[in-house]
């Protein structure tokens, strides 16, 4: 089942998706639009060519040493979206723009125990955490 909607004047559609952890988005597609500018199909089950959600790849791992920041992920030119999940009892921090995560840095963000973090950047991805073994989830979607 897909979702489509005028927005704009443009048609968008998304395919449901479900991730690992049981959360739920939409992710979007790219729907063949007909001469009279109507997607082709119908309305509920529209004639998607391809969905743009991507592929995922698992960068999970924990914090090997504490209070010292590491790498996340490289910079990639084809990064989509980068997801982390903290499930460590305590705060994590990421920087996104390239540069070192520092804790209470304006430049990196802070993800509480539990919490998570999304972000659309093809930069490289550093993290930092107070005590060794924090873990983490993390998806990078090219």
């Amino acid at each position: 089942m897909t979702n489509l909607k005028r927005i704009g004047g443009e048609w968008v559609v998304g395919v449901p998706v479900v991730l690992a952890n049981g959360d739920n988005f939409i992710a979007p597609a790219v729907v063949l639009i007909d001469s009279s500018g109507n997607p082709a199909g119908t309305a509920s089950t529209p004639t998607v060519v391809a969905s743009v959600a991507g592929t995922g790849t698992a960068k999970g791992g924990t914090i090997t040493a504490g209070g010292t920041a590491q790498s996340l992920a490289a910079a990639n030119p084809t990064r989509r979206t980068f997801q982390l999940q903290n499930r460590s009892a305590g705060d994590l921090w990421i920087n996104e723009t390239g540069g070192t995560a520092i804790v209470g840095d304006s430049a990196s963000y802070q993800v509480t125990a539990g919490g998570s973090f999304i972000g659309s950047t093809n930069q490289a991805l550093s993290i930092i955490g107070a005590t060794t073994g924090q873990a983490f989830t993390a998806t990078e979607t090219v």
